[in-house]
């Protein structure tokens, strides 16, 4: 109880002040740190963007550490942030974004995301502080994992590279064990990344990559 009122407190500090002259302070680099900690992105939260991605008709999967909990079935940590795949084509984008728009996130970044396979990153807020990070994917539906491997260099992910697991007892699609921790490499693990790629590993036996093992 004490905490859920001291982040209601943190969400209307941060959004008085990201309406003042002050806004400025609310540089990345000093209030991430703080978002991460406080601000939750709940299984409620994650299912209904889910929802409503699928009645816009924007197919997508979970990454990150949503994905991870999809493919093991249960919530296994607390997460800040949601993580959605999406096919790159047609109209997906515009769609994703309008509907995203209408649950109350609004646009605050677009660029190249850290790690070695990751894609774009688009990166959305709501006014309490929630991020879905939207990650546009080519598929090679003519491909598995075993014939082209993964990555850029490829014609596309291969879409044996794309599955389903569950959360709050239903179905969710979400990236495989292989592109998951395939997705871990490249970048500095932090905590909550050495977690999921323990998980992972006992989980589907697969080996960590470097720097985890």
């Amino acid at each position: 109880m004490a905490k859920d009122l001291f982040v209601r407190a943190l969400r209307a500090i941060h959004r008085r002040v990201a309406s003042s002259a002050a806004a400025p302070l609310l540089h990345p680099r000093v209030v991430e740190p703080v978002r991460r900690r406080f601000i939750l992105m709940r299984l409620r939260d994650v299912l209904d963007v889910v929802d409503a991605l699928d009645a816009a008709g924007v197919h997508v999967w979970l990454a990150g550490g949503w994905g991870v909990d999809a493919l093991l079935g249960r919530q296994t940590r607390t997460h800040s942030d949601l993580d959605l795949a999406f096919e790159a084509e047609g109209a997906a984008q515009s769609r994703a974004l309008e509907q995203l728009g209408r649950l109350g996130y609004r646009h605050i970044e677009h660029e190249d995301s850290a790690g070695k396979w990751l894609p774009v990153r688009i990166c959305m807020r709501d006014r309490a502080g929630r991020t879905v990070d939207l990650l546009p994917v080519t598929i090679d539906r003519s491909a598995t994992g075993r014939s082209t491997g993964l990555g850029p260099d490829a014609a596309g992910y291969p879409i044996d590279a794309f599955t389903v697991g569950s959360l709050g007892g239903r179905q969710v699609g979400c990236l495989s064990p292989g592109l998951q921790m395939a997705f871990h490499e490249g970048y500095k693990p932090r905590r909550i990344d050495r977690h999921d790629v323990a998980l992972l590993g006992e989980r589907f036996g697969l080996a960590a990559p470097p720097p985890y093992g």
